[in-house]
Protein backbone atom coordinates (compact mmCIF):
# COMPACT_ATOMS: atom_id res chain seq x y z
CA UNK A 1 0.00 0.00 0.00
CA UNK A 2 2.85 2.39 0.81
CA UNK A 3 4.41 1.62 -2.57
CA UNK A 4 1.11 2.43 -4.30
CA UNK A 5 0.81 5.76 -2.49
CA UNK A 6 4.42 6.61 -3.36
CA UNK A 7 3.81 5.69 -7.02
CA UNK A 8 0.72 7.88 -7.22
CA UNK A 9 2.54 10.82 -5.62
CA UNK A 10 5.43 10.40 -8.04
CA UNK A 11 3.03 10.16 -10.98
CA UNK A 12 1.21 13.34 -9.99
CA UNK A 13 4.54 15.11 -9.52
CA UNK A 14 5.52 14.03 -13.04
CA UNK A 15 2.42 15.73 -14.41
CA UNK A 16 3.62 19.10 -13.13
CA UNK A 17 4.75 20.72 -9.94
CA UNK A 18 2.38 23.69 -9.89
CA UNK A 19 -1.42 23.45 -9.91
CA UNK A 20 -1.61 27.10 -11.00
CA UNK A 21 0.28 26.34 -14.21
CA UNK A 22 -1.86 23.37 -15.23
CA UNK A 23 -4.41 24.34 -17.86
CA UNK A 24 -4.58 21.22 -19.98
CA UNK A 25 -5.77 17.91 -18.50
CA UNK A 26 -3.14 15.17 -18.46
CA UNK A 27 -2.98 11.46 -17.60
CA UNK A 28 -0.24 9.18 -16.37
CA UNK A 29 0.02 5.42 -15.98
CA UNK A 30 0.84 5.31 -12.26
CA UNK A 31 1.10 1.51 -12.06
CA UNK A 32 0.60 -1.47 -14.37
CA UNK A 33 -0.35 -3.94 -11.64
CA UNK A 34 -2.86 -3.27 -10.33
CA UNK A 35 -3.77 -0.94 -13.18
CA UNK A 36 -3.69 2.61 -11.75
CA UNK A 37 -4.33 5.82 -13.68
CA UNK A 38 -3.78 9.34 -12.31
CA UNK A 39 -5.07 12.54 -13.84
CA UNK A 40 -4.63 16.26 -13.29
CA UNK A 41 -5.90 19.52 -14.76
CA UNK A 42 -9.60 18.65 -14.82
CA UNK A 43 -12.31 20.92 -13.42
CA UNK A 44 -12.95 20.77 -9.68
CA UNK A 45 -15.73 18.25 -9.00
CA UNK A 46 -16.00 17.27 -12.68
CA UNK A 47 -17.44 13.81 -13.44
CA UNK A 48 -14.93 11.97 -15.61
CA UNK A 49 -15.24 8.75 -17.60
CA UNK A 50 -11.87 6.97 -17.66
CA UNK A 51 -11.47 4.25 -20.27
CA UNK A 52 -8.47 1.94 -20.71
CA UNK A 53 -8.14 -0.29 -23.77
CA UNK A 54 -5.22 -2.67 -24.06
CA UNK A 55 -4.44 -6.02 -25.63
CA UNK A 56 -7.26 -8.30 -24.52
CA UNK A 57 -8.73 -5.87 -21.98
CA UNK A 58 -11.07 -2.92 -21.65
CA UNK A 59 -11.92 -1.10 -18.44
CA UNK A 60 -14.21 1.87 -17.86
CA UNK A 61 -15.00 3.83 -14.73
CA UNK A 62 -16.76 7.10 -13.88
CA UNK A 63 -15.11 9.14 -11.14
CA UNK A 64 -15.20 12.70 -9.77
CA UNK A 65 -12.15 14.98 -9.73
CA UNK A 66 -11.12 16.40 -6.36
CA UNK A 67 -11.20 20.13 -5.59
CA UNK A 68 -7.82 20.56 -7.33
CA UNK A 69 -9.02 18.76 -10.48
CA UNK A 70 -7.05 15.57 -9.79
CA UNK A 71 -8.01 11.93 -9.54
CA UNK A 72 -6.51 8.49 -9.12
CA UNK A 73 -8.36 5.33 -10.06
CA UNK A 74 -7.26 1.74 -9.57
CA UNK A 75 -8.67 -1.48 -10.98
CA UNK A 76 -7.92 -4.33 -8.55
CA UNK A 77 -6.92 -7.48 -10.42
CA UNK A 78 -6.34 -5.67 -13.73
CA UNK A 79 -2.83 -5.82 -15.16
CA UNK A 80 -1.49 -3.97 -18.19
CA UNK A 81 1.35 -6.03 -19.70
CA UNK A 82 4.64 -4.14 -19.95
CA UNK A 83 5.14 -4.45 -23.70
CA UNK A 84 1.53 -4.10 -24.82
CA UNK A 85 0.10 -1.08 -26.63
CA UNK A 86 -2.72 0.72 -24.81
CA UNK A 87 -4.94 3.79 -24.92
CA UNK A 88 -6.23 5.62 -21.86
CA UNK A 89 -8.84 8.33 -22.31
CA UNK A 90 -10.54 10.58 -19.78
CA UNK A 91 -13.57 12.62 -20.80
CA UNK A 92 -15.07 15.10 -18.36
CA UNK A 93 -18.71 16.16 -18.25
CA UNK A 94 -17.63 19.81 -18.52
CA UNK A 95 -15.56 19.25 -21.66
CA UNK A 96 -12.15 18.35 -20.23
CA UNK A 97 -10.33 15.67 -22.23
CA UNK A 98 -7.03 13.87 -21.95
CA UNK A 99 -5.48 10.88 -23.68
CA UNK A 100 -2.44 8.72 -23.05
CA UNK A 101 -1.31 6.25 -25.71
CA UNK A 102 1.33 3.68 -26.29
CA UNK A 103 0.71 2.51 -29.82
CA UNK A 104 4.12 1.40 -30.96
CA UNK A 105 6.02 -1.31 -29.17
CA UNK A 106 9.73 -0.47 -28.85
CA UNK A 107 11.86 -3.00 -30.79
CA UNK A 108 13.83 -4.06 -27.70
CA UNK A 109 10.73 -4.72 -25.60
CA UNK A 110 10.95 -8.32 -24.47
CA UNK A 111 13.84 -9.13 -26.81
CA UNK A 112 17.29 -9.86 -25.44
CA UNK A 113 19.95 -7.73 -27.18
CA UNK A 114 22.36 -9.66 -29.38
CA UNK A 115 26.11 -8.91 -29.26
Amino acid sequence: MIALVAAVIAALAALGSSDAGVTKPALVLADRSPLTIAGRGFESGERIVVKVVGTGMERRRTIVADRLGRFTTRWAGAVLPECSPYTVSATGARGSRAMLRRVQIPPACGIAPQP
